[in-house]
């Protein structure tokens, strides 16, 4: 018993030290404590606490996060300029992150480097070449958008949990185009698929950010850590995809590719070099595919249903969608990219949803490969760098009113768009930059874009008459890491216009 209490007494004395000796000229943050650093001081909405401290020390933030010692930047523009730097481009090395794969990273979003460029590279080609930004994939969301009129139609006005409706349809469209087959959107494969990924994120929670931050507590105490679960929760989902990918394979003919997963398969079967992230035997499609699943589908389906909530809570920003997607598509048809440009009111809708909901809102995180002279301040080597999208959305001095829900901030005096170089959407965090003097538009999803945002917004399914039958809580997301925040709670009734009037 002494000698134990000795021993914690030391570990103590000795955190004491290092939390209080920062590195020279590291950025100024509060002050943390032993062993766990400032996680505690975090509380339950850990972005806005942040927000909090970028008032007391700017918007470039020293802090340590369990083992981890971290820069938070808070601020788009500081954020926009790191992580266009190379040197805050890697991945840190995480353990809860890396078990998924057998303890090595691999797949597009925990990777970096030259594993990176290259998943990066070639993932981004073989998905235009599939139909991203095609009229082939517009035409793969408008099947989905016709099956999910469906479904909303068949509830009968009766309550319907959007989160789930809305993971099936958009986990369908990329289904397609991974694995070249389009399933029934109550398809008990695919609901199982929706269920396995809203399990795997949604443990990721503030337990299991004790995994993630405290790695030698997973270690000891994996339950307490909450490092059991989320593995756990993770396995079935990486079993899961690999059934289907093996399924799948039975059928594939060398050099004839039918979608992205023909296409891996051959740039495996060509590459001889060891160091290649594409030689088989460093096995990254599971996690390529399933990072695709995860950052594709649920992002895009959780934005929609923020969507849904705001357009049931704020019914005259719904009126005016309303109106808008009357007098520009009628009620014959479905929209296109073609009607883009004359949805202006929509784009903005768009814009503040994104903006308000702060989807990822602490991002993915990065990590320093060098040390870094950055705003008169010197990072370490090895620091982790944690983008904090939801100070950057949320700011009063680029906002004005941060905390109202208004799409006419995005449009000027004539309805016509307004720029705002201060929104940093999650394809951010792939760094998916757009060319130099490229052509303005709205703001996109994570690799799927736009496509999904503009043609889930069907006339006759957002023409519907929507109502809460609940009151709106907001879910109180805590650490949900790399993952965001997710409208829970949400069920509405849907019913069509014309049965309203009826």
């Amino acid at each position: 018993m002494i000698t134990e209490f000795l021993v914690f007494v030391v570990v103590l004395v000795v955190s004491l030290i290092l939390l209080q000796k920062k590195p020279k000229n590291f950025p100024p943050g509060p002050l943390g404590l032993p062993i766990v650093g400032h996680l505690p001081l975090l509380g339950q909405s850990p972005h806005k606490r942040l927000l909090e401290w970028k008032k007391k020390y700017g918007p470039i933030i020293g802090v340590q996060f369990g083992s981890f010692r971290t820069v938070v930047l808070t601020d788009a523009k500081v954020i926009r300029e790191a992580l266009n730097m190379p040197a805050f481009s890697a991945r840190p090395n995480i353990k809860a992150f890396s078990e998924r794969s057998g303890g090595v990273r691999k797949g597009i979003i925990f990777t970096d480097g030259h594993e990176w460029l290259e998943q990066r590279r070639f993932t981004l080609k073989n998905l235009r070449d599939f139909g991203f930004g095609r009229n082939t994939m517009e035409a793969k969301i408008q099947d989905e958008v016709i099956e999910l009129m469906d479904r909303f139609a068949a509830t009968a006005g009766k309550p319907l949990q959007m989160r789930n409706v809305f993971n099936s349809a958009v986990l369908n469209a990329l289904w397609s185009i991974m694995l070249g087959e389009r399933k029934k959107q109550d398809d008990p494969e695919l609901a199982e698929a929706v269920r396995r990924l809203t399990a795997s994120i949604d443990e990721n929670n503030i337990t299991a950010s004790l995994a993630i931050f405290l790695p030698w507590l997973a270690e000891f105490a994996p339950k307490l850590s909450g490092y059991e679960k989320m593995i756990k929760e993770n396995e079935p989902l990486v079993k899961f995809v690999q059934k289907n990918i093996d399924e799948h394979n039975k059928l594939h003919t060398a050099g004839e590719p039918r979608d992205y997963v023909d296409s891996y398969v051959d740039e495996v079967k060509r590459t001889t070099d060891p160091d290649s992230s594409f030689h088989e035997k460093n096995g990254h499609l599971t996690f390529a595919v399933l990072d695709l699943f995860a950052a594709g589908a649920e992002t895009t389906s959780t934005t929609l249903t923020w969507l849904f909530a705001y357009l049931v809570t704020y019914p005259e920003i719904q009126e005016k969608f309303q109106k808008e997607l009357d007098d520009v598509i009628g009620r014959e048809r479905l929209p296109a990219l073609s009607d883009r440009s004359k949805m202006r009111y929509t784009e903005a809708l768009l814009n503040e949803v994104m903006r308000f909901c702060s989807l990822v809102p602490l991002s993915v995180f990065h990590w320093t490969s060098e040390d870094v002279e950055f705003h008169g301040y010197t990072i370490p080597k090895d620091t982790m760098i944690m983008p904090n999208l939801y100070g950057a959305h949320f700011d009063e001095e680029v906002w004005g009113d941060p905390e109202n829900f208004r799409p006419d901030r995005f449009l000027d005096a004539n309805g016509n768009p307004k720029k705002y170089d201060t929104v940093l959407v999650v394809s951010l965090i792939l760094l998916q930059k757009k060319p130099k003097n490229f052509p303005p538009g709205p703001l996109g999803l994570p690799i799927v874009g736009h496509l999904p945002l503009l043609d889930k917004l069907s006339t006759e399914l957002l023409s519907m008459f929507v109502k809460a039958v609940r009151k709106l809580q907001i879910f109180n997301a805590g650490f949900y890491l790399a993952v965001g925040l997710t409208e829970k709670s949400r069920m509405i009734c849907a019913m069509s216009r014309d049965a309203q009037k009826k």
